[in-house]
């Protein structure tokens, strides 16, 4: 089995998702499940829907609706003038009456904007099947999430292998057309996995079903050694590990959502990176059992909006468990720490945030430490606004590679604020304005010299030959690769 899942702009109009649908019956024997994200925009105009209805705006509400309405329709007319529409029709009808729900009660709430901003996927679905039906391939439209979670909409493995199980049997012998992004909580509502979820939910759909492989189409040829609008001799990532492929994410790369390598990495369910647009181009194959280059710095990345949170204060010394209590305070305010800095015990602690929550993150450590800053332990909390995180990643990276980074940044006049140092990524703080020069000059003194360099490899199979472990997917992949 194969799980391809097709983005926005591979679903962006009636033309493309009928491309989309020859490249899934080009497939056809690999018994493909089809994940797709709502079309190019849709997301975020539903988001605009739900803002409005909670704002009472009837007659932005209204034009908001139709121009979603005329996209689906005319999508659909591109597709097939003859086929019958009759689902989607439903749906729309559906969309509309929620949206009239909200706007009569104003409703605000993350489960309304949810509830709504999940038709995006949930219309997709049957674009995409009618277009395979044009096609002359039957194919199962299935608009109710796949994906089950718990309460704070953190998946559950055996509830959604079961609902994954049950729907698949729903088929029959057409292919499976399921929603990405979209997820059930145990009372029924609808929740949402954030931004690039339909690459979150398309794995996790392959590790509950067993997938021999999960294909990600996106509007690039795989993963990137550098963003190339910054690095224009960027070059594509033939193989990565999952390790490497979740730092890219994590540290700024926007092909992958953060998460979405961690299901099939658990199961050793090899995952590709591919273009809608070039199907005809391998892409980057994302497998724990590859031919892992050893030493070599592999990718340089930028995370823009971070912002550093500071303790300052004489009495810092003495404020027990310190460290500690900063990272409890904003978890329980659901704020993420990027990365943090404690030079030594008792002195400069800091940790930086998404600005976006830089405030929240201020207001909780405030409470924290009200006694300590009553007392005169701390005398203040400090922000610093306008920063960033320059990532160099690889595989088992030494101290030639540190000091290489460390040159390349020096002869731009770059100081970073801080750094941390490991086996497989070296991140800097930077200055926003800087981080474009760092990733140009760590990419030109770092990673190009490795490109003229006999790479040093770790086989996990027999000379000349892929491993044992690669032939699921090698049996999808031969004729691309």
């Amino acid at each position: 089995m194969l799980v391809m899942k097709f983005g926005g702009t591979s679903v962006g109009s009636g033309e493309r998702i009928l491309h989309v649908s020859r490249i899934v019956l080009a497939h056809r024997d690999q018994q493909p499940v089809v994940v797709t994200s709502a079309m190019s925009g849709v997301t975020d105009a539903l988001l605009e829907l739900a803002r409005s209805a909670a704002l009472g705006d009837a007659a932005a509400c209204e034009n908001q609706l139709a121009a979603l309405i005329n996209r689906h329709e005319d999508a659909a007319r591109d597709i097939s003038p003859e086929a019958d529409w009759t689902k989607l029709n439903q749906r729309l009808e559906v969309l509309s009456a929620m949206a009239a729900d909200a706007l009569a009660k104003r409703d605000g709430s993350t489960a309304a904007s949810d509830a709504l901003v999940s038709w995006g996927e949930r219309l997709a679905a049957p674009l995409v099947a009618g277009a395979l039906g044009a096609l002359g391939q039957s194919a199962l439209a299935w608009d109710d999430p796949i994906i089950a979670t718990d309460e704070h909409a953190a998946p559950l493995t055996e509830a959604t292998r079961s609902l994954a199980e049950k729907t698949l049997a729903l088929a029959g012998g057409g292919l499976l057309v399921a929603p990405g992004f979209i997820a059930r909580m145990p009372d029924g509502r609808i929740t949402t996995l954030g931004r690039g979820g339909s690459d979150y939910s398309a794995t996790l759909l392959a590790a509950a079903l067993r997938a021999d492989a999960c294909w990600i189409y996106t509007d690039v040829d795989g993963l990137l050694s550098a963003d190339p609008r910054i690095v224009e001799r960027a070059r594509i990532l033939p193989v990565v590990s999952p390790q490497t492929a979740g730092r890219l994410s994590y540290s700024g790369a926007k092909v992958l959502h953060p998460l979405s390598v961690a299901p099939v990495a658990r199961q050793g369910i090899p995952m590709r990176v591919r273009n809608t647009f070039r199907p005809d181009h391998p892409g980057t194959l994302i497998t724990a059992h590859s031919r892992a280059q050893r030493g070599a710095s592999q990718a340089v990345t930028g995370r823009r909006g971070l912002a550093a949170i500071a303790l300052i204060g004489d009495g810092l010394p003495e404020t027990p468990h310190m460290f500690r209590r900063m990272y409890q305070a904003m978890t329980r305010a659901g704020i993420e720490s990027v990365l943090s800095a404690y030079p030594g015990a008792g002195y400069d602690p800091q940790v930086f945030v998404n600005a976006a929550q830089a405030a929240a993150a201020l207001e909780q450590l405030a409470r924290e430490y009200a006694s300590e800053r009553a007392q005169g332990q701390i005398s203040s909390i400090s922000i610093q606004q306008g920063l960033a995180l320059c990532t160099l990643i690889g595989e088992e990276l030494g101290i030639a590679a540190l000091a290489q980074a460390q040159q390349a940044l020096a002869a731009e006049a770059v100081m970073p604020l801080a750094q941390t140092l490991g086996p497989s990524a070296l991140s800097f703080v930077l200055y926003e304005r800087d981080l474009e020069r760092a990733i140009r000059s760590i990419h030109r003194e770092v990673i190009e010299p490795t490109w003229h360099e006999p790479a040093v490899t770790v086989s996990c199979g027999s000379v000349g030959h892929a491993p044992d472990d690669e032939e699921p997917e090698r049996r999808f992949a031969a004729s691309h690769s």
